[in-house]
């Protein structure tokens, strides 16, 4: 196997390729509505019914949702094609988990000049759970991670162009000729600058976090000028592109803060950002993301990523080194400058770790077939043709069986047909299930309290009550309304003792009381005395097939 090739992808390629893409389609559009809206689907699914409604992008109770705004707008303009559904709701999700595809075998191909890293990228993309998960999932993290690639990869060929520019010069006084002549030398490619603005633009408008990349940029920049140095000295590489991007790079930044000194607070603000879900040890774990991408189920791609980033290292690729900067720099940034630490918070960053570990995967495999060319000197030409054949059947059968042992492959075929377990990011509850049981019963008039209150109004077109304790400050999920503790999403009142759900049934001889299993048995959430009353005093009428909903009733 070649080191290095020209990027010029046969019909065998892209037949594999659209192999690959059909492969991927299947495992996030397949019974793409079969599970439940998971808990944050339902910001952007009410947000878009109410647009459509002529609304605006506002909950139930009135209040605005302007987070993830253009993704709230994809979500209503699915709903107009496909109606409010589940499927409607987490189509586009899909279809730009499925387009992510070619772009990272177009990313890692181009930058590598190798079909095989292209290759082996675009089959960890379609086929790790982490990416398949969050294509399943209506929220904006699969666009997202499509739109910051984008970004990526066109900086790097915005700046690291390989098509020589020459421009004839009559008049070299011109200093806008001068500067043109300069950009021309440097290789610059306008056009890729321009496509890396414009994604990153879409990137910042569904997600902030689109800016971690940015000082992996300065920290490539500054390398790249090290390694000049090294090589042409210091005069030389203070007068390259490296240096001027680099400078570039931080009067811009000195300039943004200077004109918007307000974005520093919004900035720490965000850093600090520690909502009522994440409360949890985990969550402020500076090692979490290491552990996250070094665990046992994505142990083999963690192997393959150690390897393909020392070998970039030995090697002094470019290309890798601009991935391993801008990766490794913004993990380590959303580890240790951020309180929270999430899966999702590092999902556009997951094809950066895929490519480096594809590289790691074609290196190895370099390595066995130049040990297997070695070992063939000995023997006689008429012999080592048929021995080459058996050594590389023996390479890829290796390779075969390392695939079959990751755990993460063989979740991956099983998602589309998960109701309730994690789909590779999420973990569903049967609230759909839940409120068709409770709409079949004779209801009317009699009050419904929930701890997940915007998913009964959903399903069931009503809610009442939101069974939540208030032990703990809950700022992000209740508010005040009249005097009284109301749902900040679907308006829904408050009962947070023993003593409230007692004088709610007092005065309600008979109700419904709609419950998950996980908030239910969450301290935090609902709490204990309560949970207990609740288990003790009120009859269980139905649980989910799934059991992670249970259906309570009094009177």
């Amino acid at each position: 196997m070649a080191d290095v090739q020209p990027f010029r992808p046969s019909w065998r390629v892209y037949a594999i390729l659209l192999l690959l893409i059909i492969a991927g389609a299947y495992l996030r559009l397949a019974h793409l509505d079969r599970p439940s809206f998971w808990v944050d689907e339902f910001n952007h699914v009410v947000a878009a019914q109410a647009m459509l409604e002529g609304k605006g992008a506002v909950f139930p109770s009135g209040l605005p949702y302007q987070r993830g705004m253009l993704y709230t707008k994809i979500v209503a303009f699915s709903f107009s094609l496909f109606g409010v559904s589940e499927f409607g709701a987490r189509f586009f999700s899909a279809v730009f988990g499925v387009l992510t595809i070619p772009l990272v075998f177009f990313v890692a191909g181009r930058m590598f000049r190798h079909l095989g890293v292209g290759l082996v990228a675009a089959f960890l993309q379609a086929f790790t759970p982490f990416n398949i998960g969050w294509s399943r999932v209506s929220r904006m993290y699969a666009i997202f991670q499509f739109f910051s690639l984008l970004a990526a990869y066109a900086i790097y060929a915005g700046i690291e162009s390989d098509r020589k520019k020459s421009i004839a010069a009559t008049d070299r006084s011109n200093r806008w000729l001068r500067m043109k002549l300069r950009f021309a030398a440097w290789n610059i490619d306008f056009v890729w600058l321009f496509i890396a603005a414009l994604a990153m633009a879409i990137a910042t408008y569904l997600q902030v976090l689109s800016g971690i990349i940015l000082p992996g940029l300065l920290i490539y920049f500054f390398i790249m000028l090290l390694w000049a140095a090294a090589i042409e000295g210091w005069r030389s590489a203070v007068a390259s592109k490296y240096a001027f991007f680099m400078v570039t790079a931080l009067l811009g930044v000195a300039g943004i803060t200077a004109l918007a000194p307000g974005l520093l607070a919004e900035a720490r603000e965000a850093m600090n950002f520690s909502p009522n879900w994440a409360r949890y040890d985990y969550v402020q774990n500076k090692f979490y993301y290491l552990w996250f991408l070094t665990s046992n189920f994505y142990f083999t791609i963690a192997a393959f990523f150690m390897i393909g980033a020392v070998v970039a290292a030995a090697e002094r690729r470019k290309p890798a080194i601009y991935l391993l900067c801008v990766f490794v720099v913004a993990l380590g940034l959303l580890s240790t400058l951020f309180v929270v630490k999430v899966e999702r918070y590092i999902f556009h960053l997951f094809p950066f770790y895929l490519i480096i570990a594809a590289y790691g995967v074609i290196k190895l495999f370099d390595f066995a077939f130049a040990l297997n060319r070695e070992a063939l000197k000995k023997y006689p030409q008429s012999h080592s043709a048929r021995l080459s054949k058996l050594n590389l059947l023996a390479v890829a059968a290796v390779g075969i069986g390392i695939l079959g042992a990751s755990d993460w492959l063989r979740y991956s075929r099983k998602i589309p047909s998960f109701y309730t377990a994690s789909n590779g990011a999420v973990g569903y509850e049967e609230w759909r299930e839940a409120c068709d049981y409770l709409r079949r019963q004779q209801i009317e008039g009699q009050p419904v309290v929930s701890t997940l209150p915007i998913a009964v109004h959903y399903y069931l077109g009503r809610i009442d009550y939101y069974l939540a304790s208030r032990q703990n400050p809950r700022d992000e999920e209740i508010i005040m309304k009249n005097g009284a503790p109301v749902d900040y999403y679907s308006n829904a009142r408050v009962i947070d003792t023993v003593e409230d759900l007692q004088n709610l049934m007092a005065e309600q001889p008979r109700g419904w009381l709609i419950v998950d299993e996980y908030r239910l048995g969450e301290e935090r959430l609902v709490r204990p005395a309560v949970k207990e009353f609740i288990q003790r005093q009120l009859q269980c009428r139905y649980v989910t097939p799934e059991k992670s909903i249970a259906i309570y009733f009094w009177g």
